[in-house]
């Protein structure tokens, strides 16, 4: 209740409907109520907000790509289901989930699984429109990861491996994760370094923040030590 929300779909010459990312943003609007609503409820409501808004053939159209995307986010949640079962194994045990070996080996078949249904469920056109920033993203920080938990490289190598990185990217996509929230940017790159590990953590903060910031963070662990022990 009280949600203003409109969203024009855009249509070619033609009456076609011009697919891009606006169309999910519409879909996934309206299953954002999924725990309050039925799915049919949803369903419905998306069909008349897309009956308002579009005429055939991008009417026809629209109803096609949702009925595709209702069947790809339901392979999905099977495969989340199973995949919540083996993320559980790893802490089983009660320790917290390491970002390494076997943990990131996982993470990497669950996206390449969830790329093989939006191939199998999505036409191309959708899949690129829908997910190609997700996919871009999604990759940049598994290897991000695999760098960081690499036992092999020293921090020096693991900050020379992730500026390559950096360099194979476009250029938009590294700015755009410049502008972000640096405090989660510093939190989503560190996260693999534990702080036993005073050079390997600089290392990791000089590639976020640079290398006064990380330098202040060094000097703030420092205080916390010594206010920790004075605590005690």
């Amino acid at each position: 209740k009280g949600i203003y929300f409109d969203r024009d779909l855009a249509v070619d010459e033609q009456g076609n409907l011009r697919i891009s990312s606006d169309i999910k943003d519409v879909f996934d609007f309206f299953f954002s109520a999924i725990e309050e609503e039925e799915l049919d409820v949803v369903l419905a409501r998306i069909e008349e907000y897309l009956n308002y808004k579009l005429e055939d053939p991008a009417l026809t159209q629209a109803l096609k790509a949702l009925a595709d995307y209702v069947d790809y986010k339901a392979a999905v949640y099977d495969l989340e289901a199973a995949f919540s079962e083996k993320i559980a194994s790893f802490s089983a045990t009660g320790q917290q989930v390491s970002l390494g070996g076997e943990y990131l080996s996982l993470v990497k078949e669950r996206l390449e699984l969830v790329k093989q249904l939006r191939q199998e469920h999505l036409s191309v056109e959708l899949h690129e429109a829908f997910y190609s920033e997700r996919e871009q993203y999604d990759d940049y920080m598994l290897q991000k990861l695999q760098i960081n938990a690499d036992p092999a490289l020293s921090p020096s190598q693991k900050q020379a491996s992730l500026k390559i990185l950096d360099s194979q990217m476009p250029r938009a996509f590294i700015e755009s994760r410049q502008s972000a929230n640096p405090v989660a940017l510093l939190r989503e790159a560190t996260q693999s370094a534990s702080e036993s590990d005073p050079e390997a953590l600089y290392v990791q903060r000089v590639s976020t923040v640079g290398e006064p910031a990380a330098q202040r963070l060094s000097e703030l662990d420092a205080e916390r030590a010594k206010w920790t022990s004075r605590y005690n």
